[in-house]
């Protein structure tokens, strides 16, 4: 179909082995950026990110034409 858009919303759960708490709030802000630049890179939509000490939720939107395993 002519004009027809669609996203694909994706949520990641990223935690450690064992649920370590290694991410300090000194570093938090830092890696929220360092995976934002990963996702503009690879033209995706950020939604929503929260670093906590255990573990990192991300919602994602994604293109159909991207591949998931990518």
């Amino acid at each position: 179909m002519a004009n027809t858009n669609s996203q694909i919303y994706i949520q990641w759960d990223f935690a450690f082995n064992g649920k370590q708490r290694l991410i300090s709030e000194f570093h938090r802000e830092e890696l929220h950026q360092f995976i934002s630049e990963i996702d503009q890179m690879r033209e995706q939509k950020m939604v929503s990110i929260f670093c906590m000490t255990d573990h990192t939720p991300i919602l994602m939107g994604m293109e159909p034409k991207i591949p998931f395993s990518d």
